[in-house]
């Protein structure tokens, strides 16, 4: 015993030695303290710290005299510029942490976003989450005090327990925590926000008007082969929140979010009943009703004039882009809608025939992507990295179906061509503000004209035919937004940032040209609905030219008679042609947002009001951020664990810092010896990271909790120590390269059908995985592309080093749909080999599903390089193996029932057939099998997905012997 650990100890010296560099690397970030929040940010975004402090302090002031709250830590706020369109996130675990990422809000078309100062509107929204979910009663405390804020993961369950002792708020439905955010964040900012949105009166104005199905409670969350994911919990959150405060007060609202700290935390469920006398789903039946019953007036009002004659293209098509029309007068576009991979396609008008010309990667919710169009040339401008990240600039021939980069972090978006000379104009993000930029063709730089003001979002922009003057949407920090008429002559010329404004009213946007540049059109919610205007060149008059009882938006002028444009309806918006004429009028609806402040006047004076005082006696100069000296416990709790059929009880703790540079963990246990009456073993496995990128641990017989329902593996680790590096090479989503470096010594245990021994090793090798997949709405699994891995390593016996073994090992899978959309095939091919003297740790293991009910990596176990369903606990060795699979997963099956605060989400079944070609000392087996296998997927508490997995496998060998195994186990967590 005593000479491991003092290879222990050597070997950790040597490690700590290789990855010294992480405790001494300066740090970019500077970090600044007031009374309440803690600022990490670097050096770029320096100005825009008293903006930012002025926002958080005085949203939260009001926060905490509304919900008689108290932080029971301070707020992080880590000020970042990761994205090309501003955001915020907030998150009250493991500590409270609120992240800005300060691009310009570039992605507020159609009121889905309804702001007017950036940073104080995301402040008064994420701010609540922390409230929400920081909020304790006293028993809370005294638990966060001993265990900490505990955030679950997959390699210690037992966190989800103790993370439900204390913090048991969090654990409640999407639509919850963001339906009281966007209430709040509405009335604080004087009614800029969703509740009192167009876009929101639309959507349920549109089921009413399709009679299109509406959503339980137990269902919003889980709305994910829609088109709007995610953002059905915004819009029925907010709406039923509203319909509360309606139906009982808004004291009532209140004290059904808030914590009385004299009752201690009440299921959300549960505490509704006692609050308002009636069940959660009697509430939202009522809710249903009385919103419908709304949106019927206001379809009446609407209905006071004809409705316009719309001409359907197609179906549906989800979030578009701004629609092109072509040479040949197709139109071209760019879709987000369920079950179909986004591409760039041509819209027949005739036959409503959609042909994809290019694939889109990476899009994003209601913008898609930011696109132009070269008439002249056949070239479409198009932007990848949309959902996050710095966007990149491409363009395809329509023609060819060639595609080329232009610009890798372009930052660029709102595309507009000069079809006088082909230049490419658009708005680039500089850190928090934009620039007005141009490329001339052949685009070989990007040059900036003019930067605009933090808070100032200039959009959709579209030049004359005569390329002397561009239209615009321009969107200011106060809120309001206007379409204007930017002289581009002006511009290039004297740099000068000369315009005039077209029109103001109802949050006009998407300009376009008419045919002969005389007119502008462009959709507004003049009305509370959004219709088409035109505006003729010498004239003041604006023509209303459609009537909707839903909306219409991208108006396209195809020629003097016919319009363009895209209706939305419950499923997208959908492609449809109406007359290029003026209706006889349009009628204002009523907003249900107006109702709320109508019966809960005391919102009036919500309003958040900006306070330049709180900077007075404070010195914003930041100091260089540590992430070592800031380490906070993230968790300390219990912990019960398997090593082989010892059972340890132990802890787990955990440390990092706000930025999540440094990570300490260590999981300690002790157990009676497995081989003897008397004595106990102590267990250990502890670690340091850096980065997701240096990794270094140790391990003492290292326990598992899954090993408790597990039968463990031919082999273990006794003792070791490792450390590990990744290096990212390629990071273009979809696609990713990274490589791994590994060094660590091991003791290994093996058990070779009851015969216990083991074997001391050093390896070092290093690996390889690429991955270019995707998939589409409604998916269950990756649908298309591939994924690949190669490992080489070398392993030497520690006590004859020069007795050592090579191996190499690859696999490549290969993904596509058939058939149907979410029907996915699957082939796999895997290969390894071992040469050099015989190691045990140098050799391939293969076995079946075994005796294995937790789940900690994938919950598709047959997919595992050294899984071969069927042969359960029988184990087959290899020195080098040929393994090939094909598998097809069937579109899964909506179920949607909810079990307490457990959901049951979809399920899936797959069916596979793999062959296994081994040699182990020049013995040759050859194995093939047939299996089938089911996954429930479920929501447990409403944030932590996991796996059920049953199914059969039969597997044959060479001579015609079989073996069966059926299966069950459970993945607990996603990731």
């Amino acid at each position: 015993m005593t000479s491991t650990l003092l290879k222990i100890l050597k070997i950790a010296s040597f490690l700590g030695f290789l990855l010294s560099p992480a405790f001494t690397l300066a740090s970019e970030w500077l970090h600044l303290s007031t009374d309440n929040f803690r600022f990490i940010y670097q050096k770029q975004h320096q100005s825009l710290l008293p903006r930012i402090i002025v926002g958080a302090e005085v949203s939260l002031h009001s926060l905490k005299k509304i919900f008689h709250y108290q932080p029971t830590e301070i707020i992080t706020i880590i000020i970042r510029d990761y994205k090309d369109i501003g955001s915020g996130k907030a998150t009250a675990l493991p500590h409270n942490t609120v992240t800005l990422d300060v691009a310009p809000f570039d992605q507020s078309d159609y009121e889905s976003t309804r702001f007017d100062d950036q940073f104080q509107w995301l402040f008064s929204h994420e701010l609540v989450h922390i409230v929400i979910g920081d909020q304790a009663s006293p028993t809370q405390l005294g638990l966060r005090r001993i265990f900490g804020k505990v955030m679950p993961i997959k390699d210690s369950p037992l966190t989800l327990p103790f993370s439900l002792l204390t913090n048991r708020g969090r654990f409640t439905p999407t639509w919850y925590q963001e339906g009281i955010a966007v209430f709040m964040e509405t009335w604080l900012n004087g009614g800029y926000g969703r509740v009192l949105s167009s876009y929101d009166e639309m959507y349920f104005r549109t089921l009413t008007y399709e009679n299109a199905p509406w959503q339980a409670w137990e269902d919003v969350d889980f709305n994910d082969d829609s088109f709007l994911l995610g953002s059905t919990a915004y819009l029925y959150g907010t709406r039923f929140m509203s319909h509360l405060t309606i139906q009982y007060g808004l004291q009532g609202l209140l004290q059904w979010v808030r914590l009385d700290p004299k009752q201690g935390h009440i299921h959300f469920h549960t505490k509704f009943q006692q609050i308002f006398g009636t069940s959660l789903e009697d509430a939202w039946a009522l809710f249903l009703s009385k919103e419908k019953q709304f949106q019927q007036q206001n379809l009446k009002r609407i209905q006071k004039y004809p409705l316009s004659a719309t001409q359907k293209i197609t179906t549906p098509l989800g979030w578009v882009t701004r629609a092109y029309q072509n040479s040949d007068n197709s139109i071209l576009l760019a879709s987000l809608r369920p079950h179909h991979f986004t591409a760039i396609e041509q819209l027949d008008l005739k036959t409503g025939e959609l042909k994809e010309i290019h694939t889109l990667a990476t899009p994003t919710l209601i913008q898609v992507a930011s696109t132009a169009f070269d008439k002249q040339k056949g070239t479409f401008f198009f932007t990848t990295h949309n959902e996050g990240g710095y966007r990149d600039l491409w363009t395809v021939d329509i023609q060819s179906g060639k595609s080329k980069r232009l610009f890798k972090d372009a930052r660029l978006g709102n595309l507009a061509i000069n079809p006088q000379n082909h230049a490419l104009w658009g708005v680039q993000i500089r850190h928090s503000q934009s620039a007005l930029v141009m490329s001339s063709f052949p685009y070989q730089k990007i040059s900036p004209l003019i930067l605009l003001p933090v808070g100032t979002i200039l959009g959709h922009l579209q030049i004359h035919p005569n390329g002397k003057t561009m239209l615009a949407t321009l969107r200011r920090g106060s809120g309001e937004s206007e379409i204007i008429s930017i002289d581009l002559i002006k511009l290039l010329t004297e740099k000068k940032f000369l315009y005039s404004t077209i029109t103001n009213e109802g949050s006009p946007e998407h300009p376009s040209w008419g045919l002969d540049g005389k007119s502008i059109y462009w959709n507004a919610y003049t009305s509370g609905v959004s219709n088409i205007f035109r505006k003729q060149e010498g004239t003041d008059e604006i023509e209303v030219l459609s009537n909707t009882p839903t909306g219409l938006f991208h108006p396209l002028v195809l020629d003097q008679k016919r319009i363009f444009a895209y209706q939305f309806t419950n499923q997208g918006f959908q492609p449809v042609i109406i007359p290029n004429q003026p209706v006889d009028g349009v009628a204002a609806i009523h907003y249900r947002g107006q109702q709320v402040i109508e019966k809960n006047t005391e919102l009036r004076e919500w309003r958040l009001k900006p306070d330049p005082n709180i900077l007075a006696d404070k010195k914003l100069v930041g100091e260089k951020y540590h992430g070592w000296l800031n380490l906070q416990k993230t968790a300390l709790i219990p912990t019960i664990a398997s090593y082989g059929k010892q059972t340890a009880l132990g802890l787990y703790g955990e440390m990092k810092d706000p930025l999540g540079e440094h990570r300490l963990y260590l999981k300690t246990g002790i157990s009676e010896k497995e081989n003897s009456d008397s004595g106990y073993d102590f267990h250990l496995d502890g670690g340091y990271e850096y980065l997701n990128r240096f990794q270094i641990g140790l391990q003492h017989l290292p326990t598992s909790f899954y090993d408790l329902a597990n039968q463990r593996e031919v082999r273990r680790v006794n003792n070791g120590i490792f450390t590990t590096y990744n290096k990212l090479w390629n990071y273009d989503r979809p696609k990713t390269l990274t490589q791994w470096f590994y060094l660590g010594w091991n003791q290994w245990k093996y058990d070779d059908f009851g015969k216990e021994s083991t074997e001391e090793t050093l390896t070092y090798g290093t690996g390889f995985q690429g991955i270019n997949l995707r998939s589409t709405i409604g998916s269950v699994d990756a649908e298309k592309g591939y994924e690949w891995n190669a490992k080489l390593r070398k392993t030497h016996l520690t006590d004859d080093f020069a007795t050592s073994a090579t191996t190499l090992s690859g696999e490549i899978n290969w993904f596509t749909p058939i058939f149907t959309p979410h029907n996915i095939f699957r082939v796999q091919t895997a290969a390894g080999k071992s040469w050099g003297d015989f190691i045990g740790a140098g050799l391939f293991y293969f076995e079946g599903f075994g005796d294995q009910l937790l789940e900690e990596r994938t919950n598709r176990r047959y997919r595992q390089i050294e899984n071969f369903s069927g042969l359960g606990d029988n184990s087959q060795i290899a020195d080098r193996f040929a393994k090939f699979t094909v598998e097809n997963i069937f579109p899964s099956v909506k179920i949607g029932k909810g079990f307490g605060d457990i959901y049951l989400k979809r399920a899936d079944v797959s069916i596979f057939h793999q062959r296994l070609y081994s040699d182990f000392k020049d013995t040759s087996a050859q194995y093939y099998n047939l299996g089938f296998q089911s996954n429930w997927h479920l929501t447990n508490f409403y944030t932590i997905d996991a796996t059920l997995s049953l199914g059969f496998a039969r597997a044959w060998d060479q001579t015609g012997d079989s073996y069966d195994e059926f299966f069950l186990y459970i993945k607990l967590f996603r990731n």
